[in-house]
């Protein structure tokens, strides 16, 4: 897993400079898709970030915490069909910033990001490679404490998961979760469009809960956890690596913010329809880097 300042900057980066002027948004997805270990990309004139309804462009910060998102909608059966069919949904000409479903319970909305999904499978890679750094877990009933390792310090963060889904996995919408660190609450309750909170998954919570589907069967006696998010599979991987190698051509070079990068990924899952699954393969996270 690459840690945050491990990511190439621009005087970091050697290899052949690829320059797309003005170009169509297909062709910055299949151009990062197709990028060469010595290569490296620099859009110009391009705007990642798309349009509000009113014709203006989102701000980064806005655009995460605003923007429009793929709604989940709750029906009964488990999250692992449910969802996976529903993220097909994803239009390539209308970005999302990620997904959500809301319990009909208490109108409380749980919202994810792509990246937090690819971000929490590294840090749930490298944390099962580790003698060190390994993500603690503990907790009783429905109920799991962890202590997830830091991508950027020498931390770990407190994660708690509550309402866990049972077994068949039919309450899943129920789920929810808390993280301490400094994007949960950046983001916590920070989006102003709905009456409710919006509960936000961080990548500390996804891997946890990858985490906690591995062990909690084996801690007091608890029950089998389902799954609930979605892995990336190979291929989508290799896109975000290559994200890492994408760079604006402003004033000057700079690195593709987190709400880019969130478009683009979303944008090559609408192109693409599976660069997420439930159906992976045992093992996988060993093959995450």
């Amino acid at each position: 897993m690459l840690r945050w300042n491990d990511y190439p900057t621009i005087s970091g980066v050697e290899g052949k400079e690829v320059v797309l002027e003005n170009p169509e948004k297909k062709e910055v997805m299949r151009t990062v898709e197709g990028l060469q270990e010595d290569e490296y990309l620099a859009l110009q004139d391009f705007d990642v970030l798309p349009y509000k309804p009113c014709q203006e462009m989102y701000k980064p910060a806005e655009f995460m915490k605003k923007g429009p998102e793929l709604k989940i909608r709750v029906v009964d059966e488990p999250a692992r069909f449910h969802i996976e069919k529903e993220m097909k949904r994803f239009d390539f000409n209308r970005p999302k910033r990620g997904y959500k479903w809301t319990n009909p319970k208490n109108n409380t909305s749980v919202f994810t990001s792509l990246s937090s999904l690819i971000d929490g499978a590294k840090i749930f890679s490298y944390s099962s490679r580790r003698y060190i750094d390994k993500i603690k877990v503990g907790g009783h009933g429905r109920n799991a404490l962890l202590k997830v390792p830091s991508r950027s310090k020498k931390k770990r963060h407190n994660v708690a998961l509550n309402l866990l889904p049972i077994g068949c996995g039919r309450n899943w919408f129920e789920f929810q979760a808390e993280c301490q660190c400094e994007e949960y609450f950046f983001y916590k309750n920070s989006s102003n469009k709905y009456k409710n909170p919006e509960i936000r998954v961080c990548s500390h919570i996804i891997a946890g809960f990858y985490e906690t589907m591995k062990v909690f069967h084996e801690i007091e006696g608890n029950k089998h956890i389902p799954s609930l998010f979605p892995g990336p599979t190979e291929k989508v991987l290799k896109f975000d690596e290559n994200l890492g190698k994408t760079f604006v051509k402003e004033t000057y070079k700079r690195r593709l913010n987190k709400a880019e990068r969130e478009v683009l990924i979303c944008g090559y899952q609408g192109l693409e329809k599976d660069c997420f699954s439930f159906n992976l393969p045992t093992g996988w996270e060993q093959k995450i880097f």
